[in-house]
């Protein structure tokens, strides 16, 4: 009997050890981390835990940088797990699952449930059912007003309602996260004024590019960004110099080079393709448009964005224009047509209209 006593007690005294949630967050300029803990709540201001030594522990929401929950003595309960690791094989069980742990798990494993529960619908939204996967991402936002995975839902949601072509909602939802604060208030402008140029909802989309710029604070980088977009606005407005009195100095600014960002680099395909806008379009020199729109395939190119295709095309268009100056860009004119015809036909057959051939 004192054998057996002694033996629970000395698994009274490791079982905190076997705590193995984890949470990492930012100390200064350095990520901590500390394992083997425990998960007590969570909200979209924080993340509470206990320590293995008992002790209760917070991490404000602009420190954190990541939540690690698990079975093994965790706070993840066994039915989240096994729905997660069923999400992919078996979607439809998945969501059974997911469904009834949102209703009768612990507050941490319902809300989680629930989240998961409307990422399984998006993951799988078409255009017809995209209103009822928004539906099951609306369901989590409502019951988790100050949630845990807002960061995360209200740009799930925005997505659903563009594809499900509810605009109207999207534009709500991308203002409802500008509120969340930093960073997802420049995200969230950003998005929105995004969303509004592909409406042709130009003013407003500047307003928002603005807001952007504005919520970049210190970041050079995310500034840029907006300031270029608003130049692409500016361009669908014909108002080329103001067009390129904002981008001209964004390909100029050599402090962009960020090799931890890619938002340099998505600032600076936008800058480009604006400035190659700006001297084409403003009938400046077509040489150097053909620059700029080189340069701009070159970043899109490398951020993998959707605008290569646009900015080889008028380079292309460029290069034929310039030949009659030039006859160097006869040669560069044909290596972009056999270019695009490779990989851009659409984008070269609408290079061609525009010029009447």
């Amino acid at each position: 009997m004192r054998k057996l006593m002694t033996v629970f007690a000395l698994c009274s005294l490791l079982s905190p050890l076997l705590w193995a949630d984890t949470v990492s967050y930012m100390a200064g300029r350095e990520v901590q981390t500390d394992n083997g803990v425990m998960v007590t709540a969570w909200s979209w201001a924080k993340v509470e835990y206990k320590t293995s030594d008992g002790k209760s522990k917070s991490v404000a929401r602009k420190d954190l940088v990541s939540v690690n929950r698990t079975t093994e003595q965790g706070s993840l309960s066994e039915t989240l797990s096994s729905a997660i690791q069923n999400m992919a094989a078996d979607p439809a069980r998945a969501a059974s699952t997911l469904e009834n742990e949102s209703k009768t798990g612990s507050p941490l494993n319902k809300e989680h449930a629930l989240f998961l529960l409307a990422q399984l619908y998006a993951s799988d939204a078409s255009e017809s059912t995209a209103r009822q996967a928004a539906d099951r991402v609306r369901a989590y936002v409502a019951a988790y007003k100050d949630g845990f995975f807002l960061g995360d839902a209200f740009p799930l949601l925005a997505r659903m309602q563009i594809m499900g072509k509810d605009l109207d909602g999207a534009r709500q939802t991308y203002k409802d996260m500008a509120r969340l604060g930093n960073p997802f208030d420049n995200r969230g402008s950003q998005a929105l004024g995004e969303l509004e140029i592909g409406a042709g909802r130009f003013d407003a989309a500047l307003a928002a590019f603005r807001d952007a710029a504005k919520f970049a604070g210190n970041d050079r980088s995310l500034k840029a960004k907006a300031d270029s977009w608003s130049g692409l606005a500016l361009v669908a407005q014909k108002k080329y110099a103001d067009a390129q009195a904002i981008v001209e100095p964004i390909t100029k600014d050599e402090s962009l080079e960020d090799k931890n960002s890619f938002d340099d680099d998505a600032a600076l395909a936008v800058a480009y393709r604006v400035l190659g806008d700006c001297l084409f379009d403003g009938r400046q020199t077509y040489e150097a448009a053909y620059n700029a729109y080189m340069m701009g395939a070159y970043y899109a190119w490398w951020i993998g964005g959707n605008s290569e295709g646009y900015c080889l095309a008028q380079a292309w268009r460029a290069a034929k224009n310039a030949m009659a100056s030039d006859s160097k860009f006869k040669e560069r004119m044909e290596k972009l047509e056999e270019a695009l015809n490779a990989g851009y036909p659409n984008e070269l057959r609408q290079a061609k209209a525009k010029d009447g051939k």
